[in-house]
């Protein structure tokens, strides 16, 4: 048994000569028994300093008083010069009833002492770390504490050891908080969070704490490790930095300006905004914008590009107009800055914007404008009325004798002299013609008072197309109608308004050389003021007008025409005739391209 023992035994004499060595003996010292057995324990080789000292020692006590010594290390010296630390216990064996020998087993503590050295590194390491740690059972009694746990807590080890966790307790915590907690940890999983504790004086601290549960050699949970970490200076200064951002939130969300904060790159996306820029845009609530693109608020998309753009270079922008499109399709007229933000690594990261309502200055500006035009060309137009009126009435009276004149002497003439009635033929013409502008003066001159009442504008419209149906028919044109159902009514006089229409429709048959189409649309709208309109849209496919040319059109007796096949009267009858019914008309052309002419006339109230 001794032989096949796992711990190394050997067995000398009361002189100390080896008797006998055992295989572990043999494989812990690299020697063979047979270089051991004989030689005097002092003499092998594998003793020295003070493990030989400590060896010769407790032989001495051995055979002098035949009382074992305690255990105690010592180095061995293996053959191969390698070195382990044994645990010895010699004790002294007999031989009928007489002493024989000493019996020493030694034992491996290496592993031991290493365990031993790493917790004492361990107890140190946890002693000197900065975050409390407390090691408890599993019920919560504390078992040990850190001196930084003291220093967070105020609770040295004498009086906090042998006692429950609870002792901390703040009371702000509900029974289900804790509930979750002690469900994590019994459940093997480690619990994380904010706890706000009381220290031994009564004060309240925020901690961070971990708490691990601590496995046993079958795997069961045998105690927890908590480590606490105060963050009560941190959560003090986030709670400040949370209500001065609250106040500072509170001030941009009451500004009379929008504020935005949007991604950089188009289409972009909305990252933050105040309660009035929703507002501006008829929105209800702030979350209806949020996921909206940013170009799309924008009434031309290609703004949002040209300001990003320049952000790009620039940085900044300051105060520069740009146009909106509200919920609803009205404009939004904005007086815009802008600022280019940018992340760590220095790559553009957001926009902030700052925009204010320019709306009502616009349309201010526009009424002013519109309305200093409206009166310049009402003022040119009276005045070329009243000079029409005075030119027609002076000329009608003369004119009728001239043809009076010349239907007498057609019968003077008559057949005979051929020169002569030919002659009478071309002045009759032009005496004609002249007439026909002198009603055209006369009727541009009037302004008798216009019957106004609810009208269908595509009733209006159909009307017109069929009285102009014997010049159409002259070419291969194509009307082609669209027509919005929900355009609804205008409110103006039907003969003044299908006159309107005619000389449209007849200007864009004579700019149509040969084949063609003509397109006429009618489609609900809305004013810059953001009223109900009704638009007109009458477009051809001819050759285009020039803009020197569209500058010029509305004015009286000014024709691209051929003399002798217009008078100039036609679109600036139709300018007065919209003009008083509170309308308006533009044309939009380039050359080769067509020419459209849009109508505007306020909606009749339903």
């Amino acid at each position: 048994m001794i032989w096949g023992s796992p711990d190394p035994i050997i067995i000398m004499d009361l002189k100390g000569f080896l008797l006998f060595v055992n295989r572990a003996a043999e494989e812990i010292s690299r020697y063979p028994a047979k270089d051991l057995i004989g030689k005097h324990f002092t003499q092998l080789g594998i003793l020295s300093g003070p493990s030989l000292k400590k060896s010769i020692q407790a032989f001495t006590q051995i055979v002098s008083t035949e009382q074992s010594p305690p255990p105690f290390d010592v180095d061995i010296v293996r053959k191969d010069g390698g070195l382990i630390t044994m645990e010895v216990n010699p004790r002294l064996i007999k031989s009928n009833e007489k002493n024989f020998g000493i019996q020493v087993n030694f034992r491996d503590t290496t592993t031991r002492r290493q365990i031993d050295s790493q917790m004492r590194l361990l107890t140190h390491a946890l002693e000197a770390a900065a975050n409390g740690i407390i090691i408890s059972n599993l019920d919560g009694t504390v078992l040990w504490v850190n001196p930084a746990f003291t220093e967070l807590t105020g609770y040295v080890s004498g009086d906090i050891i042998g006692k429950s966790t609870r002792i901390l307790k703040s009371g702000q915590h509900s029974r289900e908080f804790y509930a979750e907690m002690w469900k994590t940890i019994k459940a093997g999983r480690v619990w994380r969070g904010e706890i706000l504790n009381r220290r031994k004086d009564g004060s309240l601290y925020f901690e961070e704490m971990s708490i691990t549960p601590v496995l046993n050699e079958w795997g069961k949970i045998s105690n927890f490790i908590a480590i606490k970490q105060d963050v009560t200076a941190r959560k003090h200064s986030e709670e400040k930095l949370i209500n001065s951002e609250k106040k500072f939130r509170d001030l941009v969300s009451n500004l009379q300006v929008g504020v935005v904060r949007t991604t950089v790159h188009n289409p972009g996306k909305v990252l933050e905004i105040n309660r009035f820029t929703a507002e501006m845009f008829g929105h209800d609530s702030i979350e209806q914008m949020m996921d909206i693109p940013v170009q799309d608020f924008y009434w031309d998309p290609r703004d949002r590009a040209q300001l990003v753009e320049t952000l790009l270079v620039e940085g900044s922008v300051q105060s520069c107009e740009v146009k909106f499109r509200k919920k609803n399709g009205a404009p939004l007229w904005t007086l815009l800055s802008a600022e280019l933000h940018h992340d760590e690594s220095n790559a553009p990261a957001w926009i902030d914007t700052v925009l204010q309502d320019i709306t009502l200055l616009k349309q201010a500006e526009e009424k002013l404008r519109s309305t200093q035009q409206q009166l310049m060309q009402s003022e040119k137009m009276a005045a070329i009325g009243t000079l029409a009126s005075g030119v027609a009435h002076e000329v009608k009276n003369p004119l009728n004798l001239i043809l009076m004149t010349m239907a007498e002497l057609e019968t003077r003439v008559g057949a005979s002299d051929e020169r002569a009635a030919k002659l009478l033929k071309i002045i009759q013409s032009s005496a004609e013609r002249t007439s026909k502008v002198v009603a055209e003066l006369l009727q541009f001159s009037r302004t008798s008072e216009i019957k106004l009442e609810a009208l269908n504008p595509a009733e209006i419209v159909e009307s017109a197309l069929l009285l102009v149906q014997s010049t159409a028919r002259k070419k291969p044109i194509q009307f082609h109608k669209e027509f919005d159902g929900a355009s609804g009514k205008v409110r103006g006089d039907k003969l003044l308004l299908e006159q309107v229409f005619c000389n449209l429709f007849i200007n864009a048959i004579d700019a149509i050389e040969y084949e063609g189409t003509i397109t006429v649309r009618l489609r609900p709208g809305l004013s810059s003021q953001g009223e109900r309109i009704v638009e007109a849209e009458v477009a051809d496919n001819g050759p285009g007008i020039s803009p020197e040319i569209a500058q010029r059109i509305f004015e009286p007796f000014f024709t691209t025409k051929e003399a002798g096949k217009g008078t100039g009267l036609g679109l600036s009858t139709v300018y007065m005739i919209l003009q008083r019914h509170n309308g308006s008309i533009e044309v939009k052309s380039q050359p080769g391209q067509g020419a459209a002419f849009t109508i505007r006339l306020p909606a009749a109230k339903e």
